[in-house]
């Protein structure tokens, strides 16, 4: 009677959490390129310019303008605290930028959510303001799939192919 032969895993990876961690960091020393992308981005979020939302969004959300968000819910439930809405400061000093590096979609950044220093351009409509964010968002999840592939193709057989 012959016994089936115990095979060897399919790959000699790391087994526990700290082999996997040493695996990663050995993985990034050995191929620094790998960290372009995302400082990049990181120094774009910095120093590069500011796309802010304009005073027109931001009187629009806090309930300065006709038509406002505080507007209509002063018309649905009658007079109420305008306070409990989105600070217009806080609104205003926004980033659409920031959507290159949405967490878990976009290119990893330690800078996202953080003011740079970058001249501030502010966009004072809401289409155009709606195109840009989408048009922003749809580059920084590209540049994501780019990325992630990237990595994986390195991870897999240890060197990337474009």
């Amino acid at each position: 009677m012959s016994h089936p032969t115990v095979s060897a895993p399919a790959s000699a990876g790391p087994t526990g959490l700290i082999d996997t961690l040493q695996t990663g960091f050995n993985t990034v020393n050995r191929h620094l390129w790998l960290l372009l992308l995302p400082l990049a981005v990181d120094v774009h979020l910095w120093l590069g310019p500011q796309l802010t939302i304009g005073a027109a969004v931001s009187d629009w959300a806090s309930g300065r303008a006709e038509g406002s968000v505080a507007d209509t819910i002063e018309r649905v439930f009658g007079e109420g605290d305008r306070t409990v809405l989105i600070p217009s400061e806080q609104l205003r000093r926004y980033n659409v930028f920031w959507l290159l590096a949405v967490p878990l979609l976009g290119v990893p950044s330690f800078r996202a959510g953080v003011a740079g220093s970058g001249a501030a351009i502010a966009v004072d409509s809401v289409p155009a303001l709606a195109v840009a964010a989408g048009c922003i968002l749809i580059l920084g999840v590209s540049l994501a799939v780019f990325y992630y592939g990237l990595l994986a193709q390195v991870v897999r057989s240890g060197r990337a192919a474009l």
